[in-house]
């Protein structure tokens, strides 16, 4: 997979405060665990990793939790992702490992790779979480999976 776990998840757990969290209250990590499915513990780390990227707010004590920093418009997937783990290393690692790769001495997927992650990461720069978010309620209302069509 282009991404990890941490990404996956953090991708998640960012819509879903995106979806539940239109009045700016804060959401507990254990809400956002059990009803993502993501292991308590996992979150902790990622809610953290997306606190010190300044994506999310938390407060702590009774009544706190994590909310979103800006509007969800204005975050996209890439910077999710980029909290969450090294993106750049799409860009620095060859995908099949080799240690001398570029545009100078390429591997076998030098080109193909090249031109498929720049589209990659240009869709995720562009793609909002509240985009993410409208699309997840569509789908799970059942207006997005093409019924009736």
């Amino acid at each position: 997979m282009i991404y990890t776990d941490s990404s996956k998840y953090a991708i998640r757990a960012m819509i879903y405060l995106a979806a539940n969290s239109e009045d700016g209250a804060p959401i507990a990590a254990g809400e956002i665990a059990e009803a993502e499915g993501i292991p308590p513990f996992y979150l902790a780390k990622i809610l953290q990793d997306l606190t010190r990227a300044s994506l999310l707010k938390s407060a702590r004590g009774r009544g706190g939790g994590f909310r979103l920093t800006k509007p969800a418009a204005e975050v996209s997937v890439y910077e999710i992702v980029q909290a969450a783990e090294n993106i750049g290393r799409l860009s620095d690692e060859c995908i099949l490992g080799i240690e001398v790769c570029s545009d100078d001495v390429p591997c076998p997927l030098h080109s193909t790779w090249g031109e498929f992650r720049d589209s990659f990461l240009t869709s995720l720069k562009e793609l909002s979480i509240a985009d993410m978010a409208l699309e997840m309620q569509r789908k799970k209302s059942g207006s997005g999976n093409g019924a009736g069509q």
